[in-house]
């Protein structure tokens, strides 16, 4: 048997609040990836001494390490999950309004209690949240 993992609620509050930060954190990360990639002037992909100290800082800095990995953790979690399950992080967390339960319970693609999409949102959470090691 496996070992149960128990999540604290506040690992749960927080990854939560990464899922509704999701969208934002996934352009910042993009357009960061630009700009490291386009960072000298001319085009090149040659840094001088100060801009690859400046890309070193940069990528090694831990809170953009652990954004990319938490973007890394939910997509992989969230492309796992069902397409219902899908259909419910996505109306709870990556709208621009946050839906209530009730009204996701009510969409044609979700097809589940009230009661279930909490479950079902429960799990996606815990499961990101074990595999971030929290």
């Amino acid at each position: 048997m496996s070992e149960q993992i128990k999540i604290s609620n506040k690992a749960r509050q927080h990854v939560r609040e990464m899922l509704s930060d999701y969208p934002q954190m996934k352009k910042e990360m993009a357009e960061l990836r630009h700009s490291l990639l386009t960072i000298t002037e001319d085009g090149s992909n040659q840094f001088s001494v100060f801009e690859a100290d400046t890309v070193i800082k940069i990528v090694s800095h831990e809170q953009i390490h652990f954004r990319s990995l938490a973007l890394k953790v939910i997509d992989e979690v969230i492309g796992k999950a069902t397409s219902e399950t899908q259909a419910i992080i996505e109306f709870r967390y990556f709208n621009k309004e946050s839906l209530s339960w009730v009204a996701i319970s009510l969409k044609e693609e979700v097809r589940y209690s009230e009661d279930n999409c909490r479950k079902l949102e429960k799990k996606v959470v815990d499961e990101i949240a074990k595999r971030l090691g929290w």
